[in-house]
């Protein structure tokens, strides 16, 4: 499923994109199905070949840096293979490739 992107997580994705040139942006959680409350956080997966050869923790420092939201955040980083290797399994990244809102 795909979707345009909220408009708060514009100035988000663009930096994301300036930096990593991810091959996906997944958006997944309450905020994907539309029943997010006033205060629920971003889940997002960001998939992108730049996290290769890198720490699971550096990834997701990176991304929080360019997080500026006044929202909370769950972010996820994975390469395109490990991505496709954890929707094999049972769990969060399956669901959300299921579920979740592919971001353009």
């Amino acid at each position: 499923m795909g979707g345009e992107v909220p408009e708060e997580l514009k100035g988000f994705l663009e930096r994301v994109r300036k930096k990593l040139g991810p091959s996906q942006v997944i958006l997944f959680g309450s905020r994907a199905r539309g029943e997010e409350l006033k205060n629920s956080d971003y889940d997002l997966i960001v998939v992108s070949q730049a996290f290769e050869g890198l720490p699971f923790l550096q990834r997701l420092t990176m991304l929080y840096e360019l997080w500026d939201l006044d929202r909370d955040a769950d972010l996820l980083a994975y390469t395109p293979a490990e991505f496709e290797e954890k929707k094999k399994e049972l769990g969060v990244v399956r669901k959300a490739a299921v579920e979740g809102r592919r971001l353009e």
